[in-house]
């Protein structure tokens, strides 16, 4: 265990503990004068809470590995191999779904659909989102677009968020699922689209439309957007659009002990009972 310090874990964990946080959990390295930004002393504590919830559910690192013979590095780490298969599991759980995976999970959700394609589960996969993902090489899974030809495929990228390679390899695959036949889209929240509504620019770094100020953590940036409404909201609501236009809505299915057939079997109950009278 680390020696107490301010700014090692969060207080109310240390008040009950009496001690610091394992390295790496909970744990915030002072930069300068002993805070992690000295111009906000009061952010160590949250920031330190922050880590702890942060690297508790990256604990799949430190599983083992596994191999991958049609990934472009074959050896894949713990990460890459545990949480695929969790949400592949879950998917076929559900019986069919449609995935969202942010930055550093981008990569983990192609993985999970090559377990899919693996076990010929392919089909239950009903969209994939990728929310700003590290990179969308198809390579390093071992998939191709032919893959993604029956599952519709977008990409995000927020307004405050500048990463060329990301833009580069996300359009190759995008461009390689169209080639396949497939429904992809790659969806710049600082470029022209229709989820810009009726502002026609300027766009680039000059961008001041409604969608302006989304940056990477886009799930939790609650900031007002130029039209007034929280920035997370906004992009929401360009992904259920998404969904909405591109992903196919599942066929409605009736109850067999609904209300109207609990009736019609009293109905014929009551006429079975007065044919015996």
């Amino acid at each position: 265990m680390e020696p107490e310090a301010p700014w090692a874990v969060d207080q109310a964990i240390a008040s009950r503990t009496g001690k610091g946080a394992p390295a790496g959990l909970g744990t915030v390295k002072p930069d300068v004068g002993g805070h992690v930004n000295p111009a906000f002393p009061m952010n160590d504590r949250y920031l330190a809470l922050e880590a702890y919830k942060f690297a508790v559910p990256n604990t799949e690192s430190t599983l083992p590995g596994s191999v991958c013979p049609t990934c472009s590095n074959p050896n894949l780490t713990g990460a890459n191999t545990w949480t695929p298969r969790a949400l592949a599991e879950l998917v076929e759980g559900l019986d069919g779904a449609i995935v969202a995976t942010h930055s550093q999970s981008g990569l983990m959700g192609h993985h999970m659909v090559r377990i899919l394609r693996e076990e010929g589960k392919l089909d239950l996969l009903k969209g994939l989102i990728s929310v700003e993902p590290v990179s969308c090489d198809f390579g390093a899974s071992g998939l191709n677009g032919a893959d993604f030809k029956n599952i519709p495929y977008m990409v995000l990228k927020g307004d405050y968020s500048t990463s060329p390679p990301l833009l580069t390899s996300c359009q190759a695959s995008v461009d390689a699922i169209k080639a396949a036949g497939g429904n992809a889209q790659l969806i710049q929240f600082d470029q022209p689209g229709p989820w810009q509504g009726s502002y026609s620019g300027p766009f680039g770094v000059d961008y001041v439309g409604p969608l302006k100020g989304i940056g990477h953590m886009m799930m939790i940036e609650d900031n007002a957007s130029p039209t007034g409404q929280a920035t997370n909201l906004q992009a929401m609501d360009v992904i259920l659009d998404w969904v909405n236009k591109n992903v196919s809505k599942p066929k409605t299915t009736s109850c067999p002990n609904s209300d109207n057939n609990q009736g019609q079997n009293g109905n014929n109950q009551g006429q079975n009972n007065n044919n015996q009278g």
